[in-house]
């Protein structure tokens, strides 16, 4: 229980993090991944262009309160990202009921 607590404890004290925190720390030469700054009219068009790519996961989308804290994040996955998951867990789960079925 206390390492779930100290795991929560750390987690909040990310969350609460602003932009303009993070921001020196990634100028002190730690890699980063790219990220760009949108405003919520170009919200949907850019969830479009999310779920239409291709060869990538998807994005992870970060809400922030005027001040610059986090408020909330939205993982968005492309069409060909969930394509390929159902694909791979359907042949892992036929392949599983083959080998079960091999061992008998």
């Amino acid at each position: 229980m206390r390492t779930l607590d100290f795991i929560w404890r750390c987690l909040w004290s990310c969350a609460k993090r602003t932009f303009s925190q993070v921001t020196p720390v990634l100028s002190a030469g730690l890699r980063a991944v790219p990220y760009a700054l949108l405003d919520g009219a170009q919200l949907e068009t850019h969830i479009a262009r999310v779920r239409a790519g291709r060869r990538y996961e998807g994005h992870v989308l970060y809400f922030m309160h005027p001040a610059g804290a986090v408020i909330g994040l939205l993982k968005k996955k492309t069409v060909w990202y969930i394509l390929c998951r159902i694909t791979k867990e359907f042949l892992w789960a036929a392949c599983v009921v083959s080998a079960e079925q091999f061992q008998r």
